[in-house]
């Protein structure tokens, strides 16, 4: 559903609903922006998240992390962008805009 709300609003999308093939896909398909729920099995946006840090190709690629468990959420570094669900539409907007606006920040 969220993919679809941001193809919709002009974004292109590749999603991975998997999360131990998400590093993988990320690598094959270089997001701009990654969102991840925090609470997924196998592996945790959190989990996930470390790996794309010690990853030279997604290490600045910017992470948003949605989860509806609020102690899951105080547990993350506060460098993080969070979306506590249920979110609005103008919340993920903006959070994919201030993601992308920080990370191409000066790239001309």
């Amino acid at each position: 559903m969220l993919g679809r709300l941001l193809q919709k609003f002009g974004y292109d999308v590749a999603e991975q609903s998997d999360s131990t093939k998400v590093h993988s896909f990320a690598r094959r398909y270089r997001p701009d922006v990654m969102v991840l729920d925090l609470l997924m099995p196998w592996k945790t946006g959190n989990e996930l998240a470390e790996m794309f840090a010690l990853d030279e190709q997604l290490c600045n690629v910017p992470v948003i992390f949605m989860t509806g468990h609020a102690l899951l959420w105080q547990q993350l570094s506060p460098s993080f962008r969070v979306l506590m669900k249920p979110f609005s539409v103008e919340e993920i907007l903006t959070g994919i805009k201030e993601a992308l606006e920080q990370r191409f920040a000066g790239a001309t």
